[in-house]
Parts: C-alpha cells; structure tokens; sequence
C-alpha cells in the first residue's frame, strides 16, 4: 500500500461516520467539492478521492434547487429560465431588474454579481450597509478611494481605501467578503494573495485606529434582515448613542423605498368625562397608528396592493385645467374661509422650519425627509407604506407626524413653489384616506372620531387642513375646473375614490 493510500484510509477510520454520510449527502445535492473541503478543514484531494470510491456524483440540478442555493447565499438573483446542466447558461436578474446569463456551475463557485450593477459601481451589500448606517446616525458616509487618505497605505507605500468613513463620528466600516475570511480559488490565485490581502486588511485596521477611528467590520455572512441589528449593536459598543428607530426596505412597482419607523412611545388614554372620552378615542387612533407602524417596520403588510396593477397609486391623483390664477383665487379663498392653515418657515410648525434650515441644495426627498425625522421628535414614520383594499388604492407616505398623542398629520413634501401646491392637494387627500382606513380597520374607529390632517409643504411654507374639509376643498377645486372648461371630462378620475360628491355651495 503506497503512502497516499494509507494516508486516505488513516483518514477514513479518524472521521466521524456521521461527518461522512453528511459530506456524501451535500455532494449529492450539489454542494461543490471545494466547498465541502473547507467546512469540514479537509484536503479536496481526500474529498475527490472519497467520492470517488463510493461512486458519488451530484444529483441532476432543477431551478428550484438553484433558486434555493442563491437564496441561501443572500445573492438577490432569480433565475428564470430551464436548468438544463451545470454548464449550461441560464437567465437571471438581480433586484434592479437586469437580466444576464451564467452557468450554474459559475453562480455556485461565487459568480453572483451583476455585469451591469458592478459597471454601475453598485455593490448591493455596501450599499444596503451605508444606507442603514446613515439612516441610523443621520450622518453621511464616504467611501474614501486610495489615495484620498495620505497616510492609509502599507508598508511599501501603496495607498488604501475605505468602504464607509464619517469624520463626524469618527468611525470606519469595512463590509468584508468571503475572500477576507479564507482562500477564494476564483478570487485569489494563490495561498499567498490570501495572505497578502489579510495583512493589508490588519495594516488599514491598525492605522484607522491609530488616528483615533473605530473600525466596524461587516461580515458577509450577515444577512440584509440582519444588518439593521449588527449594526446597532456595533455602533453602542463605539460609543453611540441608542437609536429609537428602524429601517425598512420596501418595493413598489419595481421602485424601492427606505422607511424609518420610529419606536413605541406610551400614549395614556383618559376615558373619564365625554371630552376625555373623545381625546381618549383619538388616542387610540394614535395608538393604533403606532402598532400599525411598528408592523410595517417588520415587514407585517400585505405585498399586493404594492406589486399588483390593479392598485392604483395614489402619487398618481392630481387636478389639472387650472391656470395660474385660478390656483391663486382658490389658495387665498381657502386660506380666507379658515380651511387651510398657513404656516411660515419662521413660525411654530417644526416640519417647514427644519426643512428651511437646510442647505439650499437640500431639496431631494431623501435628505428633506431624513433631517425632519432625525429632528422632529413627533415624527412617527417616513416613506411608510399605505394601502387601502376597498379603494384599490397604495402609497408610500413621505411623513407622518403625532401631534399631542391625539391628532395625526399626514405630510408631503413637493420641491414647488406655493403656486403649484393645489394640483397635489388630491394625493395627499388619497394618503389621508388610506391612513384613516388602516386605522379604522385595526381599532373600530370611524374617520369622524379620528383627528386626521393633511400637510403639504416645501422649503419655504407648508399648507395644513383637516380631513374631514377634504370634500370641501375637492368638490371646490373641481367646481372652479368645471366652470373653466364646461363638459371636460379625464380619461382617469383625477380624485381619489370617494371624495366625489355633490358640489357644495
């Protein structure tokens, strides 16, 4: 008996019989050898030469087999097309819709990257990762490319980069892939490229930490459903302070959307006298608000309304047929008759106070949006998904406010002048109506009983009114239409379902 063999049958009689029927098992499955070798700290030599002596070869592939391996692998891919053999291509696409081609075989030795996302400079995983650490800091992340730190290099002198550095926090984090943690044959040509990239990694970690950062590293083993908590707990032991809010990624229609909840906070609920009764109601609408808010924050909401067409969506209702001066006569005629609260950046509504206080090129949803829930501790939720299934009707709200844990204000910001604010009054009315529905179903509370507002707003001023003068404004908005251009009638109603009644005088 030659070496080799005696070193293969030492081998056989030292492994637990257990560890070999599972190794048998995840060939048969599919699992490649390579793979296989590294969870069990054995040579793929001693691997092959098993298999082979048993006669073990993977099963025949299926798509839902593959479909199952990417899932595992957290690689946001579907596959689509006939699996017809591991080294036959097949049709893909990753979460931005883009369609590509790849062998089995290629995706299961770590080809999982999207040719045109990777040309776009998109990672997914850093990406999600800084935009949950921006969303939980309220402070922006860069990724510094070598060269933009003068001393972030090694020992040769070679310039290094960071994934995501904030100055202000003084913090850098690193997402770390598989090719960190242990040799990559696709990724690393050798042991000593392993090696070479692991000394570099200890190199930018020891000097970030000698120039006073804290080095957060992101395992890729951590899961998207995962990051918002490894986050949070990485950044308390760095000294930050608890964050009271979550992060949560939405698609609708294909367009993905961030939503920041923010956590629970006790309401009392009075129901001594007929007042307190009503307050104690309207308290139960806040209440149920935030219950509502705290499901959605875990992904507890029906997905139809949000991938079905069937649904209308709600950005989608406005009025048009109105020139300049008939929005002016309706805004000051509004205005006048008390119905819509007018509010200046200067005066006691937070929401247009800080969003004045921003820079003058901070007019993007995203940052508007972020710095007034980051600052306004009465902000409930943002971007939150709204539905209502008896309208067919679904929306992301761009804020949502509790006011004295009794009203509710449903806000939306529009980078326009005041001027062009009535043509968006109807999407806001449709996100009113969807909220007060969702409400209304979780606590048997009537729309009459609620203490619901609309907000719109941009840099400047904000316009509030209640819903319950929604009708009003409405049937009003479409009189003074009607009255431009007699018999006009829209290919699509441009009111949410519901709020059209009779013209009132």
């Amino acid at each position: 008996m030659n070496a080799k063999a005696w070193e293969f049958r030492k081998w056989l009689f030292e492994t637990d019989p257990a560890d070999l029927e599972d190794m048998k098992k995840q060939r048969v499955d599919g699992q490649p050898i390579g793979e296989i070798a590294r969870n069990y700290s054995i040579s793929r030599a001693e691997l092959e030469r098993l298999f082979t002596v048993n006669n073990i070869h993977p099963r025949k592939g299926s798509l839902p087999g593959l479909q199952d391996r990417l899932n595992a692998r957290n690689s946001g891919l579907r596959a689509s097309s006939p699996y017809k053999g591991s080294r036959s291509l097949i049709i893909l696409k990753c979460e931005r819709d883009h369609e590509f081609s790849r062998t089995p075989h290629s995706l299961l030795t770590g080809h999982t990257t999207c040719p045109k996302c990777y040309a776009d400079g998109y990672s997914r995983s850093e990406t999600n990762c800084k935009i949950i650490l921006e969303q939980i800091t309220g402070t922006h992340f860069s990724k510094c490319n070598p060269g933009s730190i003068p001393w972030l290099k090694n020992e040769l002198g070679n310039h290094l980069e960071v994934d995501m550095l904030s100055d202000e926090l003084m913090i850098a984090v690193r997402y770390m892939g598989e090719q960190h943690y242990h040799h990559v044959q696709w990724m690393h040509d050798s042991i000593e490229e392993f090696k070479h990239l692991q000394n570099k990694d200890r190199i930018k970690r020891e000097l970030l930490e000698s120039h006073g950062y804290h080095v957060i590293d992101v395992p890729f083993t951590v899961s998207p459903s995962e990051m918002q908590h490894y986050l949070e707990e990485k950044l308390k032991n760095a000294g930050i302070h608890e964050v009271n809010f979550r992060v949560a990624l939405f698609r609708h229609h294909g367009f993905m959307y961030k939503c920041l909840v923010r956590s629970p906070y006790p309401v009392e609920c009075p129901n001594q006298s007929p007042r307190e009764f009503l307050d104690g109601k309207k308290r139960r609408s806040v209440l149920a608000l935030q219950e509502i808010i705290s499901r959605i924050g875990d992904h507890d909401l029906p997905m139809e309304p949000f991938t079905s067409h069937d649904y209308r969506r709600a950005s989608s209702f406005s009025i048009t047929g109105l020139d300049e001066a008939s929005r002016s006569s309706l805004a000051s005629m509004f205005i006048d008759d008390l119905i819509i609260t007018r509010y200046h950046a200067g005066g006691s509504h937070p929401v247009p106070r800080i969003a004045d206080a921003l820079d003058e090129d901070a007019v993007s949803h995203d940052v508007v949006l972020r710095e007034i829930f980051l600052n306004d501790p009465q902000a409930m939720a943002i971007e939150l998904p709204a539905w209502c299934s008896t309208r067919m009707l679904s929306g992301h709200v761009d804020l949502i406010r509790s006011i004295d844990d009794t009203r509710i204000e449903i806000c939306e910001y529009k980078a326009v002048p005041e001027r062009d604010f009535i043509p968006h009054v109807p999407q806001v009315v449709a996100y009113g109506m969807m909220v007060n529905s969702m409400i209304g179903k979780a606590a048997s509370i009537a729309p009459a009983e609620m203490d619901v507002r609309c907000l719109l707003f941009n840099k400047k001023v904000a316009w509030s009114f209640a819903m319950r003068d929604a009708s009003t404004i409405l049937n009003r908005m479409l009189a003074a239409r009607e009255s431009r251009q007699p018999g006009m009638q829209d290919r699509e109603d441009p009111m949410p379902p519901g709020t059209r009644g009779k013209l009132k005088k």
